[in-house]
């Protein structure tokens, strides 16, 4: 009876305009991790944030909160395929740039299972929060291969250029970040990005603690773009984690992808 009763009033609140757009936010603040709406740009997104809660990435709680995790060198699942590219690709590296990766997770998890040449340097791309916590555990760790900076433009030249789930927190296209460097990346490994088979869209994501614009791109275009560069893609992957969207004019994300790019 509960559930009926339930189902009548969500059916009546969405039946009417001002009624539903009230319903709608009210569900879309209680869920996490959901998306709601299609903007034009991240600056439109922004725009429509609630107030009660942060926003965007450059806050002490969110590297704090994965500070407190009791592992920070939990493999993500859908890391295997490139736990398996940088076990060939390691021996020969000298320089490693990770766009993302917080407060180095992907490369504590990774060097669990893998040795690390001692020639190798990983350097990760945050922001300054992030940056700021990153430096503080690998100094309690006494890591030496570990490195942080908030700038994209460094000193040398990466053999490899990696990014494992920051892609769809930032606007700027992949292509036009690779497009920009001073030398192309011998490889290119991408993990862990939302890709549609429809047209590219921006919406808005509650992730819980914090709020955040996030970008969906067309797989065909995603892949050419970096094809128009002079890369050829090596392999390809899928996950099966999608975007669970509370409302929309339709759009889904069914799965995320992966893939290993090889400078021609």
């Amino acid at each position: 009876m509960a559930t009926t009763i339930k189902s009548i009033s969500k059916s009546l609140a969405l039946s009417i305009p001002f009624t539903r757009e009230k319903y709608l936010q009210r569900e879309f603040l209680r869920s996490a991790p959901s998306c709601k709406g299609i903007y034009e740009s991240f600056t439109q997104a922004m725009a429509d944030l609630p107030g009660e809660k942060l926003s965007g990435f450059n806050h002490k709680a969110i590297p704090e909160y994965y500070k407190s995790r009791a592992h920070i060198d939990d493999l993500n699942p859908g890391d295997y395929p490139i736990l398996f590219w940088l076990s060939r690709l390691l021996p020969n590296a000298q320089l490693i740039f990770e766009l993302g990766g917080s407060i180095g997770l992907g490369y504590y998890s990774y060097r669990k299972y893998l040795p690390f040449p001692p020639q190798l340097r990983w350097i990760i791309c945050e922001v300054p929060e992030a940056v700021r916590a990153g430096e503080e555990i690998a100094r309690e760790k006494n890591e030496t291969q570990l490195a942080f900076t908030d700038q994209r433009q460094i000193d040398g030249d990466p053999d490899i250029y990696a990014t494992f789930g920051a892609l769809h927190y930032i606007e700027e296209p992949f292509a036009e970040i690779i497009g920009s460097l001073r030398a192309r990346p011998q490889h290119l490994l991408v993990n862990r990005v939302p890709l549609s088979e429809g047209p590219a869209f921006i919406t808005l994501q509650n992730n819980g603690s914090w709020f955040s614009p996030y970008k969906v791109d067309n797989l065909s275009d995603f892949i050419g773009s970096i094809k128009n560069l002079g890369y050829e893609l090596m392999d390809q992957w899928e996950m099966d984690r999608g975007v669970s969207f509370l409302f929309g004019p339709g759009n889904t994300v069914p799965r995320y992808h992966g893939m290993y790019f090889r400078l021609k």
